[in-house]
């Protein structure tokens, strides 16, 4: 897989690693949920709207994350799709 790695530098706001053993993910590659918690936690720290993330993952990535008036968080980055899938059910 492609890694989009760190370039160094004061480029980034914070860096993070995402881990979930009980649902046996050794370790997400790049997780937009978990960032909305960390953006949220950064942005009041240190005072700023927008936090720019790095993930240091395997595949690593960043993620641009905003923190909008009605305390919701908007991210975008890149992404790869690692699954297509569609639900079938009878209602």
């Amino acid at each position: 897989m492609y890694k989009r790695e760190y370039k160094g530098g004061n480029d980034v706001d914070c860096f993070s690693r995402t881990f979930f053993p009980k649902l046996l993910v050794a370790e997400d590659p790049v997780c937009g949920s978990a960032h909305c918690q960390i953006a949220a936690y950064w942005s009041e720290v240190l005072n700023k709207k927008e936090i720019k993330a790095y993930q240091a993952s395997k595949r690593g990535g960043y993620v641009h994350c905003r923190l909008e008036d009605n305390n919701r968080i908007t991210i975008s980055g890149e992404a790869t799709i690692v699954a297509i899938s569609e639900i079938v059910a009878e209602l």
